[in-house]
């Protein structure tokens, strides 16, 4: 996952977690955090090979948290990346080599939504604007990329795959924002 969206990485004993309306939480800084499985996110067992402690990957945005549960944290590294691949795989944005491995992006996004996390609306709701924000890129890997970080933060995406696209999206609809790759800029 981005980086950037991350708040802390914890570790949590099992004996900790529990259930609350069906859904496995933790008490957390005064709070009930909200736990989903990658596993179960991804199309598996969701607690079959829960690890004691849990490793958590913790998920803020103004008062909204949400802790990812995993397998192991590997690592972390800050470097750009070559896409590689998009991804075909539900709730994956795509691969690319990372620290010298193939490492799929999780399109964490679409993994809040399916554990009914979804942060869209009540951010919406929080002075977020209602327009949509156009995302014109040639790449569609680099438009996921940008649309699950536009998601998240509450707004409504459209996407361009080139210069043209964009125009014609800009014509049907009022948009709030654009975001165009520097490269489209002379595709006209």
């Amino acid at each position: 996952v981005p980086l950037s969206l991350v708040a802390r990485l914890e570790e949590f004993p099992a004996s900790r977690l529990e259930r609350a309306g069906g859904k496995l939480v933790v008490q957390y800084r005064e709070r009930i955090l909200a736990l989903t499985s990658l596993a179960g996110a991804l199309g598996g067992a969701p607690d079959a090979d829960m690890h004691d402690p849990a490793q958590v990957i913790v998920f803020a945005e103004g008062d909204q948290m949400a802790g990812l549960v995993v397998d192991q944290i590997l690592d972390i590294h800050d470097e750009s990346i070559k896409v590689g691949s998009r991804g075909t795989q539900p709730r994956l944005s795509g691969s690319a080599v990372l620290g010298g491995k193939v490492t799929d992006f999780l399109d964490l996004p679409a993994v809040l939504r399916a554990a009914e996390q979804d942060w869209s609306a009540e951010a919406s709701s929080h002075g977020k604007p209602s327009l949509p924000v156009l995302v014109a890129d040639a790449s569609a890997f680099s438009r996921g990329l940008v649309r699950n970080y536009l998601e998240l933060a509450g707004y409504p995406v459209l996407e361009a795959v080139d210069a043209a696209d964009a125009l014609a999206k800009l014509e049907r609809h009022k948009v709030g924002a654009v975001v165009i790759s520097l490269a489209l800029h002379g595709s006209r």
